[in-house]
């Protein structure tokens, strides 16, 4: 019994690193895994964060496709307007000519150019029609009235 004693008693005064190691083992894996735990969570987070701005961009998309649509039909329109604008104004042009030269008819007849043009022919036939066809856009008698029926 006595070895026995010496042998617990001669134990007791050696220095045990176990009980140390495993502590600190142990809290390092602790640490590791609550880190692992935040990151998982973190992920979670993550990954429901991008669905929502999937859906998001998922919808712009589609915001700019039928945009896009939109503004493809509006240009056409834009095209077929402007295709009418310049005929309308190619027209005008035309109306604006031809009123032009009926006023100056109107100014003629009025002031008595296209008469005094006529007497100083001295009823010439064909100074008389000379005259009758400038001042008219299409002649009302047949030609042959004037140039004295040889035609």
């Amino acid at each position: 019994m006595r070895n026995r004693r010496r042998l617990i008693l001669s134990d007791d005064g050696a220095e045990n690193f176990w009980p140390s190691f495993t502590d600190l083992i142990s809290t390092v894996a602790m640490i590791l895994f609550v880190l692992v735990l935040l990151a998982y969570i973190q992920n979670l987070i993550s990954g429901k964060n991008l669905d929502a701005v999937k859906a998001e961009l998922s919808a712009a998309m589609l915001r700019l496709r039928s945009s896009q649509q939109e503004i493809a039909s509006s240009e056409k329109k834009l095209k077929v307007l402007a295709a009418e604008i310049e005929a309308g104004q190619t027209q005008l042009k035309l109306s604006r000519a031809q009123v032009d030269q009926q006023q100056t008819v109107i100014s003629d007849s009025t002031h008595g150019t296209h008469f005094s043009r006529m007497a100083s022919a001295r009823g010439s036939p064909v100074s008389w029609k000379s005259c009758a066809i400038r001042s008219m856009p299409q002649p009302c008698m047949p030609i042959h009235w004037f140039d004295g029926g040889s035609s």
